[in-house]
Parts: C-alpha cells; sequence; structure tokens
C-alpha cells in the first residue's frame, strides 16, 4: 500500500488556486486595511479555503476565502464567536463580507504552528497540551441541540438526520469491503471490519447525545506554540449536531503519519 506524506494527502480545492484572479488588497481594502503599508502572505493549510495573513502598519488578521457559501461563511462565524464564549481556544471572528456568491471573512490572527507541522518534527506533544485538548473537547461537546443535523447560520438545525450512526456504519462497511487489494491488504481489511462489529457499541453509547461536533477535529486544525503548548483551534466550517465521539476519532485518524 503506497504511503503518501499529509502534505500531499488530499487535493487542494480550486478556492487555493485562484489568488491571481482575485483583487486581495481590494478585498483587504474593504476590511479598512491601509493600501500604502499592506502586505499579504498566504498561510498554510486550508485545502477546502483559502488563509491569508493580511497586516498594514496598525492592524493584522487573517483573511479567510471561502470555498463554499455565504450561509456556511456565516456559520463559521457564529460558531467561532459561541464556542469563544463557553472557554474555547478559538480565533474570533472580526468582520464577514459577502461579494455575490463568493464570501471573505476575517479572523483573529494567533502566532502559532499547526499541530501537524509540530508532529512532523517529531516533537512528542506534552501531556499538560493533551489534557488540555480534552478539556477543550469537553467545552464544545457541552453545547447540546435539540436534535442531531446539519447548522444554518442562525445555529438552527437545517437538516435533521435520522439514523446517522447507523448510516454511519453501513456505510464504513460497505466503502471497506469494496476497496481492491492494492490499497488495502485483506488482513488490515477485515481487522478493521472486525472492529467496526466488534467495537460499534461505543458509538451508540453516544447515539442519543446531540452535542455540538467540530468534524475536523485532528492536527492539521489545532494550533500550537513552538513548545507545544496549545494556542488555538481552527476551521469550524463543518461543526455540526452530531454523535461527539467523530471528534475523538478524527484526531487519531493517521496515527502513523506521528511517530510521537
Amino acid at each position: 500500500m503506497e504511503y503518501i506524506h499529509p502534505k500531499n494527502r488530499y487535493s487542494q480545492s480550486a478556492t487555493r488556486k485562484q489568488g491571481q484572479s482575485i483583487d486581495l488588497t481590494q478585498i483587504s481594502k474593504s476590511f479598512d486595511f491601509r493600501a500604502e503599508s499592506l502586505s499579504i502572505k498566504k498561510l498554510s493549510g486550508g485545502f477546502m479555503n483559502a488563509n491569508y495573513l493580511i497586516q498594514d502598519n496598525s492592524k493584522r488578521a487573517v483573511l479567510r476565502v471561502s470555498a463554499t457559501n455565504s450561509k456556511t461563511t456565516m456559520k463559521e462565524a457564529a460558531l467561532m464567536n459561541l464556542v469563544r464564549d463557553k472557554g474555547v481556544k478559538a480565533p474570533k471572528c472580526i468582520q464577514v463580507i459577502n461579494d455575490g456568491e463568493q464570501s471573505y471573512a476575517l479572523h483573529e490572527y494567533i502566532e502559532g504552528l499547526t499541530l501537524e507541522d509540530y508532529l512532523l518534527n517529531n516533537q512528542r506533544i506534552p501531556e499538560k497540551t493533551l489534557n488540555e485538548l480534552g478539556g477543550q473537547l469537553a467545552k464544545i461537546h457541552s453545547i447540546d441541540f435539540q436534535n442531531n443535523g446539519l447548522l444554518d447560520e442562525n445555529l438552527q438545525i437545517c437538516e435533521s438526520f435520522a439514523d446517522i450512526d447507523k448510516f454511519a456504519l453501513k456505510y464504513m462497511q460497505g466503502v471497506l469491503s469494496e476497496v481492491s487489494e492494492d490499497k488495502l491488504p485483506l488482513i488490515i481489511k477485515e481487522r478493521l471490519l472486525g472492529l467496526l462489529s466488534d467495537k460499534w457499541n461505543h458509538v451508540e453509547i453516544n447515539s442519543k447525545k446531540q452535542r455540538l461536533t467540530h468534524s475536523d477535529f485532528n492536527p492539521k486544525n489545532i494550533l500550537v506554540s513552538e513548545s507545544g503548548e496549545l494556542e488555538s483551534i481552527l476551521d469550524w466550517e463543518f461543526g455540526m449536531s452530531a454523535n461527539c465521539i467523530a471528534d475523538i476519532g478524527n484526531f487519531f485518524r493517521f496515527p502513523y503519519d506521528y511517530t510521537k
């Protein structure tokens, strides 16, 4: 089975390739940045969206160019500000501008590097940081809803999920069963199918709890300092009301990438 480096595992969306077709200077001016002292730098990550550090002589922030629609951008902004009120380390959304079908958000800039980059440099996560990550998840999952589903820009359920856990189990079993052996050795496939069958009760225990789920909680979206201290949790666009055990599974999704 071919190993693909985590930096190359996902194809980048069109948004990250359209920088030349977007007048970033004009967009920055719309957010009251001064053109005469403006600097713009593309930031790493953001496979769905494009993120830029913009700054002038008086301020700096992250310009986030959305790859989806304005409602998703507004939902992400609302979620970020909601979880901040609950004590979650997330950037503040300062402002959102909708220009036709394209949306732009101005987020607070927080210094640091992704936990992925920290781990790829063969650094071990400090125990204090792991404990704090667990505490942050507890605060996120303390926000509950009436049922499971996608959220709109007002953080109301706009599309409910019926028996999402049963659907997820059948979907994963179906996908695994169809994967060819050149992509996934038979012994690993059988082990994964066995684990799904034997351990699914851990999912069902949480199936009746409708909690806020980040839905992309992994080292790519966790910001730490050079010494490994937790700085922020990023990228809230996929946040929904769901079975919160998904966040734990997502965090440990690629254990072979990080030797520490």
